[in-house]
């Protein structure tokens, strides 16, 4: 990819539509109901994972009392685009990574029910999907379970990138910026 040009797998100008390979009961349909929004997220993401993209959250929907959700959409890692603003100096360029994809789901909470029904599954995709020896590295999908840490077997296949290490070391060292003469005088006053 070079920077500021269009990724090599969004096809946005012949119109070709990708629809993913995976077993029907994996596969999202309309009218499915799940009790909570986390279930609905973490039964699409895992649908994402074996069809080879990434997701995210789009929008919400919230009721007269802003007490709970009655619609959200998950769609596709590669839905929408961006604006061309040229009036930011950007350090480096990067690829294009959205090229307005269509793929998601809508859950809806129907009155008076406690559980989320899919309204909307839209399956086709305008890129190509990812490579499963690559799909552990879209965002999504960088989630440590506590057996991936005990059997890993090695970096390349752990679920996260040396980016997500230096961005937890700059949020702990943030947090404990202007507190280390309070740790050291605790550490000695204990002993």
């Amino acid at each position: 990819m070079s920077g500021g040009s269009e990724s090599d797998d969004c096809v946005t100008t012949n119109g070709r539509v990708y629809i993913p390979e995976v077993r029907n009961e994996e596969t999202p349909a309309v009218g499915m109901k799940f009790d909570s929004l986390d279930l609905v997220y973490n039964f699409y993401n895992r649908y994402a994972f074996l069809a080879g993209f990434g997701i995210r959250f789009h929008s919400s929907f919230w009721g007269k009392s802003k007490k709970e959700i009655l619609r959200k959409e998950f769609v596709c890692c590669k839905q929408g685009a961006y604006r061309k603003d040229e009036t930011r100096e950007r350090k480096r360029q990067r690829g294009i990574s959205r090229c307005n994809c269509k793929a998601k789901i809508a859950v809806v909470k129907a009155n008076g029910s406690k559980k989320y029904t899919i309204s909307l599954f839209a399956e086709g995709h305008n890129h190509k999907m990812t490579p499963s020896e690559r799909i552990h590295l879209l965002r999504s999908h960088r989630r440590i379970s506590d057996s991936t840490k005990v059997q890993s077997g090695g970096m390349d296949k752990i679920g996260f990138i040396r980016k997500d290490i230096y961005n937890l070391e700059c949020s702990v060292n943030g947090k404990l910026r202007n507190h280390d003469v309070e740790l050291v005088t605790e550490y000695f006053m204990a002993k």
